[in-house]
């Protein structure tokens, strides 16, 4: 075949019309242009779109490598400006553990106490600042070694004021694959616009939403979730299976407990009470939940097993936030006269009860600062 070449009179695309050539050359330089020119506008932020339409007229302007030099100092110009416009006082890019690992959920003894057996479990982190190329491997080592041996990652991205397209491909995109790998659940939550424009996940509003969802997903897990009202027996769901869990050892008297509480029960979004109303109740939650809002912000929901309203009872004073069912809820309460009643009539109940308010507020206190303290003594 060599031979042949060499002795043909003439090079074999001699005999290939020119017009193929031509033709083909310009149906790549049509695909390149679509790909790049056209494709790529919804693949890139604006700025960076911007950087990509410069390169292209300098090299057709100046010369290809001319053209190149004066897209890498455009690029690095519109960097320093993006990055200057949305700076803020995070300090540069970071990942970290978030002070926030709970949500603001009240749940029942049991699913507090496998909550905090398995916390590891569940792990949230916060990315803080401007996220662009340099520093993508870098991050992205770091969310892999935070992530290690959990089985929900919640990423805040409240802080992260800033991510350019290939930060987004090299960091955030490999991380969710590795993610997956490592069977593991990824939730997002807090993604500003521009943000969720590059990654296009789907999102929380607030990480809180995104911590409850991993918790259900715990507890669903180790099948401790139980309380919704279509599923309440009354048969195993009285007043003293709630005292039980708070109370280990004591003796709980469950036919003369229900002498002194009520069963009531509300629709969703009725009014369970309201800021500036007395105190004159407490209550414990059967089934459903309730979320408790100071000023229309919600600060907690209430689930089955969780105390309602015992720090403004006990202290006497007129309720300090709002309390609305968000679901159907069924709840057993008890009046300031009946724990009265108790103390004389049965004062050992009224320790068992007194004792159960004062764990819940612990587990309160302990589940606010992030702590464990308590379980050495649960």
């Amino acid at each position: 075949m060599e031979v042949l070449l060499v002795l043909f009179p003439a090079p074999p695309t001699a005999f290939i019309p020119t017009g193929a050539f031509g033709g083909l050359l310009l149906l790549v330089g049509a695909s390149l242009l679509g790909e790049w020119l056209i494709e790529a506008r919804h693949r890139f932020s604006s700025p960076e779109y911007l950087v990509l339409l410069f390169t292209f007229a300098s090299i057709h302007i100046i010369g290809l490598e001319a053209g190149f030099a004066a897209g890498l100092a455009f690029s690095a110009l519109a960097f320093a400006c993006q990055y200057a416009r949305v700076h803020d006082e995070t300090g540069g890019v970071a990942c970290r553990r978030s002070k926030k690992a709970r949500s603001v959920r009240r749940r029942s003894f049991e699913e507090r106490r496998a909550l905090h057996d398995h916390r590891e479990s569940i792990v949230a982190l916060d990315v803080v600042g401007f996220v662009f190329f340099g520093a993508a491997a870098q991050l992205l080592a770091k969310l892999k070694h935070e992530s290690r041996g959990a089985a929900w990652v919640v990423l805040n991205f409240e802080e992260c004021v800033g991510l350019d397209a290939t930060a987004a491909r090299s960091c955030f995109a490999p991380f969710k694959q590795y993610l997956v790998q490592e069977k593991c659940t990824l939730l997002v939550a807090g993604l500003r616009e521009h943000v969720a424009a590059q990654l296009q996940w789907d999102s929380y509003t607030t990480t809180d939403q995104a911590l409850e969802t991993a918790e259900d997903g715990l507890l669903a897990r180790f099948k401790v979730v139980k309380g919704s009202f279509s599923e309440l027996q009354s048969a195993e769901d009285g007043f003293d299976s709630i005292l039980r869990p708070y109370v280990d050892g004591m003796r709980v008297d469950a036919k003369a407990l229900t002498k002194y509480v009520e069963a009531t029960s509300i629709k969703a979004g009725e009014h369970l009470f309201r800021q500036g109303d007395a105190a004159d109740r407490v209550y414990f939650v059967r089934a459903g939940t309730v979320d408790l809002r100071l000023d229309q912000r919600r600060i907690a929901r209430v689930a089955r097993g969780a105390v309602l309203g015992e720090l403004c009872f006990l202290l006497k004073r007129r309720q300090s936030l709002d309390a609305t069912a968000h679901t159907h809820c069924a709840l057993w309460c008890l009046a300031r006269d009946r724990l009265a009643a108790m103390k004389r009539e049965r004062p050992d109940l009224f320790n068992v009860l007194q004792t159960a308010l004062l764990k819940s507020m612990a587990l309160q206190v302990e589940e606010s600062l992030g702590s464990g303290i308590w379980s050495a003594s649960s």
